[in-house]
């Protein structure tokens, strides 16, 4: 039993021929008849491969495996430590698969669906002949990564009315697994706009995250009573994310009332009611003010439910109401003041009132009347025999009347009696009153008036002095006998 064959293991029955020799001689030679039972070979897997894009659904084909079988053809292969991905057949996309066979990849149904991340993917294969398993070989991916858009998640900015706020990168929720450096385009911007600090009141409609690091972007609140409101868009160089509108704090600030106007149209000694028209106030969160007037001068505030009663303040309310009035004190001098607005928070500018003013004609006041005479006299008078109080005028008729006991004339023209004269005649010393000599004192009585309206009438007051008469002599007779 020392003697062997050894097959070689190829598919093929061996064969060989034989001649026996006894020693002296050779016998015929004779092919031995060869009973062969073949035996299995299991296969051996060389090669598996996959070029793939990120994100990529490509097909395989045999062509993706090498496979070295001397007996088989045909085999189940299957996929293990898949990562980056998955196996489906192409008929129900979307079911992971992890086997399939030599006939799916002739079909071109076995396909691998790479899920996009920035890994390549990664998987081992097990080839079966129907008998007996390959070895496992992780497979030669060759992989291209593609950029992945970035992904704008939030955009938020808190920011106080009139306010200039700085951003950075917290302000934007950005997700884009292949890039971390981005250009910022905001569009849609109202009630306000960004600026770089190093370049203020300059406003920018891009920036990078470079700037948001560095602290360099601002937001400027333009200060009305409106929030402010953007939409920003992110590009990472090669792709545009998706646009999305920003979340918005915004804490309003009280803004001081702005007096642009106040007027008051009156007449001298007039009470007139005020208002809101009175009054031009700008204030773009506020409507209702209190009113605080100081400098008053020419008058004084009432509340029409008071009168007599003097105020400083009042409301928008009680302008309203008409409740509001200014009482002129009737001098000659307008009136003035000025008013200061407050919101309930903040104070206005302090504004000198705008007075349109009309003064009225005072009727002058006859307050003496006098006359100093000798009987027969004939005297001047001037404007010391008349007083006379008159705010607004300085110039006067004078009419008499109720004359007795003489005359008055013009020195011009003496004898002719007259019954009215002028300031100036007084002053040029033309008014005489001529006495008509008799016993009795004169009277008269004057009145005054201004060009508009007439004093009162007064009767004079008359110092008088009579003059001894000389006697006349006016007959003389005798009768008488020798």
């Amino acid at each position: 039993g020392l003697v062997q064959f050894v097959d070689d293991g190829n598919e093929v029955a061996p064969s060989f021929d034989v001649t026996a020799n006894d020693g002296s001689a050779d016998s015929n030679t004779l092919s031995a008849t060869i009973s062969y039972t073949p035996v299995n070979d299991a296969p051996v897997l060389d090669s598996a491969s996959l070029t793939v894009s990120e994100g990529q659904t490509v097909t395989l084909s045999g062509a993706n495996f090498g496979v070295s079988d001397p007996d088989s053809s045909s085999f189940t292969y299957t996929v293990s430590s898949v990562l980056g991905g998955y196996f489906q057949l192409s008929g129900a996309p979307g079911t992971p698969i992890t086997s399939f066979m030599s006939a799916d990849l002739t079909g071109g149904l076995v396909q691998f669906v790479d899920d996009g991340n920035e890994v390549a993917p990664g998987f081992d294969v097990t080839v079966n002949d129907g008998t007996a398993d390959s070895n496992t070989l992780s497979a030669t991916i060759s992989y291209t990564p593609v950029n992945d858009a970035p992904v704008l998640d939030s955009a938020s900015l808190t920011v106080s009315e009139g306010q200039t706020v700085t951003l950075g990168a917290g302000n934007f929720g950005v997700a884009d697994p292949d890039s971390a450096s981005f250009t910022y385009t905001v569009s849609g911007v109202s009630g306000g706009y960004f600026q770089l600090s190093s370049a203020s009141g300059t406003p920018v409609t891009s920036f990078t995250s470079a700037d948001l690091t560095g602290g360099l972007v601002q937001f400027v609140d333009d200060g009305n009573e409106a929030a402010p409101a953007f939409d920003v868009t992110v590009n990472d160089g090669t792709a545009d994310s998706n646009t999305l509108s920003a979340t918005i704090s915004y804490t309003p600030v009280n803004d001081a009332p702005v007096l642009d106007s106040a007027s008051l149209a009156v007449s001298e000694g007039q009470t007139v009611t005020l208002s809101g028209a009175n009054f031009g106030v700008s204030d773009p969160d506020s409507s209702s003010f209190t009113y605080t007037v100081s400098s008053i001068s020419g008058g004084y505030f009432q509340l029409s439910s008071a009168p007599g009663t003097p105020i400083t303040s009042f409301t928008n309310a009680d302008l309203t109401g008409g409740l509001v009035q200014f009482v002129d004190d009737g001098n000659e001098v307008a009136p003035g003041f000025d008013v200061t607005v407050n919101d309930g928070t903040a104070d206005s500018n302090t504004l000198s009132a705008t007075i349109s003013y009309t003064p009225v004609n005072d009727a002058p006041v006859l307050d003496s009347a006098s006359l100093t005479v000798s009987e027969g006299q004939t005297v001047t008078l001037s404007g010391a025999n008349f007083g006379v109080s008159d705010p607004d005028s300085s110039s006067f008729t004078y009419t008499v009347s109720s004359v007795s006991g003489g005359y008055f004339q013009f020195s011009g023209a003496p004898g002719t009696p007259i019954m009215s004269f002028t300031s100036a005649d007084l002053t040029g010393g033309l008014v005489q009153f001529v006495d008509d000599g008799n016993e009795v004192a004169p009277a008269f009585d004057v009145t005054v008036n201004d060009g508009s309206a007439d004093s009162n009438t007064l009767s004079a007051t008359i110092s008088y002095t009579p003059v001894n008469d000389v006697p006349v002599v006016t007959s003389a007779s005798l009768t008488v006998s020798e």
